[in-house]
C-alpha cells in the first residue's frame, strides 16, 4: 500500500516543511520516550566517532595518504597505531610506577616514623587537656581515677600545714615561709610510669581571695640521671588542670608546691596525678569476680533466650555477608563491563578509522547538491574551531604538566610526577591546572615541618619556592603558551569550557563531558551560519527595495 500526501496547488514550501518536520518530530519523540537506552547504546559510537575524528590525521600520516610512495593499507596503519599505543602505555607505566611506588613507600615511612609521632607529641597534651582533664571532675568531686591526697609530705622550714577544719579532714591549709622563695611541700613519686601523659589537677577548697604566688612543679629526683623540669602557676580562679608529658628516660620525679614571698595561705582540697585507668579485662581475678557477680543469671531459660537471639543475630550477620558479596559482585561486574566496553570501543573505532573518508563522503552525498558547497564550508569551519581547540589545548596541557613536573622534581617534592600529570589533565579547563596541582604540593611541603632532619627555615624557603614555581607556571601559561598556541585556533572562554563540561556531565555523564566541547563548537558554527544568512538576506533585500 502506498500513501501519498496531496499538498494541493500550493507551493512546495509546505511540502518541504512537512518533510523536514516529520523526521525531527520522530527523533524528538524517540529521545523523549527512549532517551536513556538510546544514549547508553550510542555512547560507544559517539565516543568512537570523537576518537576517530582526532586520530584520523594520524592514521592518514601512517598510511601515507599524501605520499606518492611508501603507502600502506589503512587497516595496517590502524593496527600499527594500536600496537604503538599498546606498547607505549606499558612502557610509560613501567618508567613511572616504580618511582611512584618508591616515593609512596618512603612517604609512608616518614609518616609513621616522623610525621605522626611529631604531630601526636604536639597535639596529645592539648587533646588530653581539652577532653580527658575535663571529664575527670564530676560535680566538684574526682572520679575513681583520683589517686587521692598525697601523703608523706616533706615541708620546708617555717611552712605551716594544718588539716582543714572538717571531720574528717579532706585537705590541707598551707602557709608559706615569708622570708624565702623556696618549695613549701614536696613528695617523691616512686615508680612513675614514664613515656606517659598525666593530667595534673590541683583543686583549691576555698576561693574567697585570689590565689597568687603559688606554683606547682614536677622535677627529676636527685637520683635520676635525666634532667626534667615542668612548672605552672596556679591561676587566680584557684584551680589548675594541666597536661604533663613525662619523658621515657625519667623513672622518678619530685612533685613540689612553691610559694613566692608574700604569698597568702592556700587551702588545698586535693592534688592528684590522673591518668586513664588500665583495661580491667587483664587484671588478675577480674573474670572470677564477674562470674561470682552474675552466676545467678546462668539459668536454662536465660541461656535459651541467648541462643534464640544469637540465632537471629547470626541470620543478620549472614544477611550482611550476603550484602557484602553482592557489593563485591557488583564491583567485579563493573570491571568486566568496563573491559567489554573498552573492547567494543576499540572494534568500533577500528571500523570508523578504516572507512572515515568514505563516511565523510557518504555524509556529503546525503546533502542536496545545491547545498553541498555551504555544507562543506560549514564542516570546514567546524573542523577549524573544534580541531584547533582540542589540538591547541592538548599542547597547552602537555606544556603545563611538563613544567609542573620539572619544578617539583627539582624541589624534591614527593609525588612530583602524579601531581604534574594531574595538573596537565585539569588544565583542559584553561588556567585550572596549576591551581589544582598547587594544593597537594603545598600540603606535602608543609608536612616536612614535622621532619626532624629538616629545619623549619629550609621548609619555609622550600614552601616559598614551590609557590613561586606555580606562579611562574601560571604566568607562562597565561602570558606565553596559551596566547601563542590559541592564536592559531579558536578562542574559547575558560568559563564557557567549564560550563559546557558541567552541563554535559550532568546530562550524560562521562560521555556528555566528552561531547560537551564538540557540541558547543557545533552550536557556535550554527549560530554563525544563521547570522551570516540573516545578513545575506538583509543585504539582498536592501537594493531591491
Amino acid at each position: 500500500m502506498r500513501i501519498e500526501i496531496d499538498f494541493g496547488s500550493s507551493s512546495g514550501n509546505l511540502r518541504r516543511a512537512v518533510l523536514v518536520t516529520l523526521p525531527v518530530v520522530a527523533i524528538a519523540a524517540c529521545l523523549w520516550f527512549f532517551g536513556g537506552p538510546i544514549l547508553e547504546t550510542c555512547s560507544p559510537f559517539a565516543l568512537a566517532f570523537v576518537l576517530a575524528y582526532l586520530l584520523s590525521p594520524v592514521v592518514d600520516w601512517i598510511a601515507g595518504e599524501r605520499r606518492g610512495r611508501l603507502r600502506i593499507h589503512r587497516a595496517l596503519a590502524i593496527l600499527l597505531l594500536y600496537l604503538g599505543v599498546g606498547l607505549s602505555i606499558p612502557m610509560v607505566l613501567a618508567a613511572i610506577l616504580p618511582r611512584i611506588f618508591a616515593e609512596g613507600a618512603e612517604f609512608g615511612r616518614k609518616v609513621s616514623r616522623d610525621y605522626l609521632p611529631a604531630l601526636g607529641a604536639e597535639l596529645r597534651p592539648r587533646l588530653e587537656y581539652w577532653f580527658s582533664a575535663k571529664s575527670l571532675l564530676e560535680n566538684g568531686d574526682f572520679t575513681e581515677w583520683n589517686e587521692g591526697l598525697p601523703i608523706d609530705w616533706e615541708a620546708s622550714e617555717d611552712a605551716r600545714c594544718f588539716p582543714l577544719d572538717e571531720d574528717p579532714p579532706s585537705g590541707l591549709r598551707v602557709s608559706p615561709a615569708v622570708e624565702e622563695q623556696a618549695w613549701v611541700l614536696s613528695q617523691n613519686l616512686a615508680e612513675l610510669p614514664s613515656d606517659s601523659t598525666f593530667t595534673l589537677a590541683v583543686v583549691v577548697r576555698e576561693a574567697t581571695s585570689e590565689v597568687h604566688g603559688w606554683t606547682v612543679a614536677l622535677t627529676s629526683d636527685q637520683s635520676a640521671a635525666t634532667s626534667f623540669a615542668w612548672r605552672s602557676p596556679i591561676p587566680p580562679a584557684g584551680g589548675l588542670r594541666e597536661s604533663v608529658y613525662i619523658p621515657a628516660e625519667v623513672e622518678r620525679a619530685l612533685f613540689s608546691l612553691e610559694a613566692e614571698p608574700g604569698a597568702g595561705e592556700i587551702r588545698l582540697e586535693s592534688v592528684a596525678l590522673l591518668q586513664p585507668p588500665p583495661l580491667p579485662f587483664f587484671q588478675p581475678g577480674y573474670w572470677t569476680g564477674v562470674y561470682e557477680e552474675y552466676r545467678h543469671l546462668l539459668t536454662w531459660s536465660n541461656l535459651s533466650t541467648v541462643f534464640t537471639y544469637g540465632a537471629k543475630g547470626a541470620g543478620m550477620v549472614a544477611g550482611g555477608a550476603g550484602g557484602a558479596w553482592a557489593w563485591l559482585s557488583a564491583r567485579v561486574g563493573g570491571l568486566v563491563s568496563l573491559a567489554v566496553y573498552v573492547a567494543l570501543l576499540c572494534v568500533i573505532l577500528f571500523y570508523m578509522l578504516l572507512d572515515f573518508t568514505a563516511f565523510k563522503q557518504g555524509c556529503l552525498e546525503v546533502i542536496p547538491e545545491k547545498w553541498r558547497p555551504r555544507a562543506v564550508g560549514f564542516a570546514s569551519e567546524l573542523d577549524r574551531q573544534l580541531g584547533g581547540f582540542i589540538r591547541g589545548q592538548a599542547m597547552v596541557c602537555l606544556s603545563v604538566g611538563l613544567m609542573v613536573t620539572f619544578f617539583l622534581l627539582i624541589l624534591r617534592v614527593p609525588f612530583a610526577i602524579p601531581i604534574g600529570i594531574a595538573a596537565g589533565c585539569f588544565n583542559f579547563i584553561p588556567y585550572l591546572g596549576p591551581a589544582m596541582g598547587m594544593v597537594p604540593a603545598v600540603t606535602l611541603t608543609l608536612l616536612e615541618f614535622f621532619d626532624p632532619e629538616t629545619t623549619a627555615n629550609w621548609v619555609l624557603i622550600k614552601l616559598l619556592l614551590v609557590l613561586g614555581s606555580f606562579m611562574v607556571v601560571q604566568a607562562a601559561d597565561g602570558l606565553l603558551i596559551s596566547p601563542k598556541v590559541m592564536a592559531k585556533t579558536v578562542d574559547v572562554s575558560p568559563l564557557v569550557v567549564m560550563a559546557a563540561l558541567m552541563l554535559g556531565g550532568g546530562i550524560a555523564g562521562v560521555t556528555g563531558m566528552v561531547l560537551a566541547i564538540p557540541m558547543y563548537c557545533l552550536l557556535r558554527v550554527l549560530v554563525g551560519e544563521y547570522r551570516r544568512e540573516i545578513r545575506d538576506e538583509a543585504g539582498s533585500a536592501g537594493p531591491e527595495s
